[in-house]
């Protein structure tokens, strides 16, 4: 677990402190959150003021916005939460990705009928059945441009007939 050492005066200078969010002006990293090193390590400045000013956070928490600024460093806009508890105050401030996004981008209409769940690496996204469509018929028109391609669909097809033939298909 991270503990803040040593003077925060590096710290504070790259913060821009007014009535709302204290805004860090620093670098940024990871979904434009601010971030710099300290002691060699790279450290996100909102939970880097947290444990200035609130102490070490507990294994398995994250450090949430109240105010939804990821460069706020204030830490009365800032409490301690799960993911789930992050996800809900998300999802209650309507703040979670492609909630509200009712066509794909090519306009289609996401309809329970046209909507369907791509598995991509160990996210699932959501598809546009018919660009889905129009994505697999330009992958076959690729390797059908293809000559190896096309050879060995056909070598496939005639071992294919000849199993079917040796089987006493008609």
């Amino acid at each position: 677990m991270f503990e803040p050492t040593g003077t925060p005066d590096p710290f504070w200078s790259k913060v821009q402190k007014s009535d709302g969010c204290w805004t860090w002006a620093g670098a940024t990293w990871g979904r434009g959150y601010g971030a710099f090193k300290h002691e060699g390590r790279q450290v996100y400045a909102h939970r880097f003021a947290w444990e200035m000013a609130k102490g070490p956070i507990p294994a398995g928490l994250f450090v949430c916005h109240h105010c939804d600024n990821p460069l706020c460093v204030r830490p009365d806009h800032l409490f301690l939460g799960t993911h789930t508890d992050n996800m809900r105050d998300a999802s209650r401030k309507g703040r979670l990705y492609g909630w509200h996004v009712t066509h794909c981008p090519r306009g289609h209409e996401y309809t329970p009928e046209n909507t369907i769940r791509v598995q991509w690496g160990k996210y699932v996204r959501r598809s546009c059945r018919s660009c889905e469509k129009q994505r697999g018929r330009l992958a076959y028109r690729v390797k059908a441009a293809d000559p190896a391609w096309r050879a060995k669909q056909a070598e496939r097809g005639r071992a294919s007939r000849a199993r079917m033939k040796a089987q006493g298909a008609p």
